[in-house]
């Protein structure tokens, strides 16, 4: 997870840039990345500022701020699995999940993927769950990777198999959702939405805003009345971790309600595409056409973490 520290340490780095840690390290020897060697260690540091002039001058700041698409991979899961797991996180972040059959495929994929989560079945197409989880364990980009076996309710499965290749969790089927769901969550480091704290809007209007022009999905609510009393669409004019400016608002039944209200606004497309959050209205335009700076009032706390820290807020 995206860190506020000053100074990052390679892993950290590559996490955020979608690079290996090798490849940073050797960003940093060239001089692309700047930093420090931590004074008992050695170890190279890299600086916060440059992790962002090296977004930036990569034209990565958008595409890596709104990167909040967490990657499962499930081998031997049949699609109603994957459509659990899927139903676990929807409105937390963006899953992506791909299947396989067989214990050579999920190696294969897992070593040039990457995925968060690795869900592997004892029964594999071709091959025992575990010996697929061992291969796992023996690529070396994926021997921190989290991995969960799953096992039918006949299958022994000891403590000590656990340990041994390294299991984060053992499910047993036949899967409960209610029970996983804390616990997929964990895994993927998901955390529960937010609400945003409320700061003194002098100190908002200071925030880093990024120039956008996104179009987004608007659901009315009436404060206090948790029906949905109108839709629209809005396109997205600049963002901070504070909140948002939206344009050429259209709303349909009619216009702007003329009591309180509040807004669920989700961006559809561009760079910040699936960001969520529920806002309130703080100023209205209507020289040339509606539109109305807004407030964040719940955002999720993943998604508001890494605005924050891409902002250098």
């Amino acid at each position: 997870m995206p860190s506020r520290k000053e100074f990052l340490t390679t892993g950290e780095a590559a996490t955020i840039l979608h690079l290996s840690p090798s490849t940073v390290i050797r960003r940093f020897e060239k001089g692309d990345l700047t930093g420090r060697r931590h004074p008992v260690t050695r170890k190279r540091l890299i600086a916060r500022d440059s992790i962002l002039k090296f977004m930036e001058a990569h034209k990565m700041a958008a595409e890596r701020l709104f990167a909040f698409k967490r990657r499962l991979l499930a081998a031997g899961a049949d699609d109603s699995d994957v459509k659990i797991l899927e139903s676990l996180v929807s409105g937390d972040v963006e899953l992506e999940v791909r299947s396989v059959r067989k214990g050579s495929e999920a190696c294969g994929i897992a070593f040039q993927w990457r995925p968060d989560l690795i869900v592997v079945d004892t029964k594999l197409a071709d091959m025992d769950g575990r010996d697929a989880v061992r291969c796992l364990r023996n690529l070396p980009p994926l021997k921190q990777t989290k991995i969960v076996l799953s096992s039918g309710p006949t299958v022994r499965v000891t403590k000590q198999e656990l340990r041994e290749l390294g299991i984060n969790q053992h499910w047993r089927r036949p899967w409960q959702p209610k029970n996983l769901a804390g616990k997929l969550h964990d895994l993927l480091g998901i955390q529960p939405a937010a609400e945003a704290k409320p700061v003194p809007f002098q100190h908002r209007r200071r925030w880093p805003r990024i120039t956008a022009d996104w179009p987004a999905n608007l659901k009315i609510a009436l404060k206090g009345q948790p029906r949905i009393s109108g839709d629209g669409v809005a396109t997205v004019r600049n963002i901070s971790r504070g909140g948002a400016f939206l344009s050429d608002i259209r709303l349909d039944p009619g216009g702007l309600p003329t009591v309180p209200f509040t807004i669920e606004m989700k961006i559809n497309k561009g760079e910040a595409a699936g960001l969520s959050a529920k806002c309130k209205p703080v100023r209205i335009q209507t020289n040339g056409g509606v539109g109305m700076g807004i407030e964040f009032i719940r955002l999720p706390s993943r998604q508001a973490e890494r605005l924050s820290w891409a902002l250098g807020a």
